[in-house]
């Protein structure tokens, strides 16, 4: 495996000596990066481009930790490892054969395992250490919710209990230079996160949003968005490693589905915003001296009944 290490040395906390030896998930060679993440200045964002570089290297998972070292004879060659508590994984979109882990203290590890019947196997050791292999089992089937109400029943006791959870297929879009495409997955959602998956049998997401911590700033139901599906938007805040705020349009294959999906959303701490009223409707005016308009020169509000009971010629020109 290739790995990059390109964060500032801060980041690469060297392996505690302890007497606890920890049975390895899964270990090998494969290819490393390390980075700072969101970097902050001209200089750091420098220093982050230029020291993006991939590392051949020994890596092992273990429950708590990935190490990696030059050799894979002597643990004395260890050269750096990167704490799991509290660490996040998701897969790297277009790269099936990357994955992506962030530590709690700002760093963010990339390994790259050569091919995709191995990244599969790094993928499934890495959800293992940061908790994502029993999400969606414990959660359990809860059948055809599009078409059965003892379904629907099971997976809406789910989504409005204390871990506000559902899960289902659902499409992703994303802006394009011509017109807007559109990602088929599999979306998770239980205790705050939500996770989004390749498929239902993918070992990690390939994207995870906290919903919690003010990073969900909205949800809201969409009208007309693609036909044939149901569709709800997800604004985003400025946290969670995001630089700006964001919003993530998705759609269920049923209007079942995604009522679930939006009370699932709320219980794990996202405020439902309700759609603007339209405003009234006014009533049409009776004479053209109720209407005003603004003047073409100084761009000052003029009511016609100024003109009222004088000769008026009324011309429809292109001006604005």
């Amino acid at each position: 495996m290739v790995i990059d290490t390109s964060a500032a040395p801060t980041l690469v906390e060297a392996v505690p000596e302890s007497k606890d030896h920890e049975e390895p998930l899964l270990s090998g060679f494969v290819y490393k990066r390390l980075q700072a993440v969101a970097p902050t200045t001209a200089v750091e964002r420098l220093a982050r481009k230029l020291c993006r570089r991939w590392l051949h290297r020994f890596v092992v998972i273990t429950p708590s930790r990935i190490t990696w070292s030059s050799s894979a004879i002597s643990s004395d060659a260890c050269l750096g490892s990167l704490d799991l508590a509290g660490a996040t994984a998701t897969a790297v979109a277009c790269q099936p054969t990357q994955l992506r882990v962030r530590s709690r203290a700002g760093a963010e590890l990339v390994l790259d395992a050569g091919d995709e019947a191995r990244a599969t196997q790094w993928k499934a050791a890495v959800a293992m250490s940061v908790g994502l292999s029993d999400v969606l089992p414990s959660l359990g089937d809860f059948g055809d919710v599009a078409h059965s109400a003892e379904a629907r029943a099971l997976a809406a006791e789910a989504a409005t209990g204390p871990r506000g959870a559902f899960h289902s297929a659902l499409s992703l879009r994303s802006a394009g230079w011509v017109h807007n495409r559109w990602h088929e997955c599999y979306g998770v959602v239980a205790n705050g996160m939500l996770a989004l998956y390749e498929s239902r049998e993918a070992p990690l997401p390939f994207r995870a949003v906290s919903l919690r911590d003010a990073c969900a700033a909205g949800l809201s139901e969409l009208e007309d968005c693609r036909a044939g599906h149901y569709c709800f938007a997800l604004s985003l805040g400025a946290c969670d490693g995001r630089a700006a705020e964001e919003r993530l349009t998705l759609c269920a294959p049923s209007s079942h589905e995604q009522l679930l999906w939006l009370q699932a959303l709320v219980g794990s701490g996202t405020a439902f915003v309700q759609p603007e009223e339209p405003p009234a409707a006014q009533a049409p005016a009776a004479s053209l001296f109720e209407l005003r308009a603004n003047d073409l020169d100084c761009g000052a509000a003029v009511d016609f009944r100024k003109y009222e009971g004088e000769v008026c010629l009324v011309v429809n020109v292109a001006s604005r």
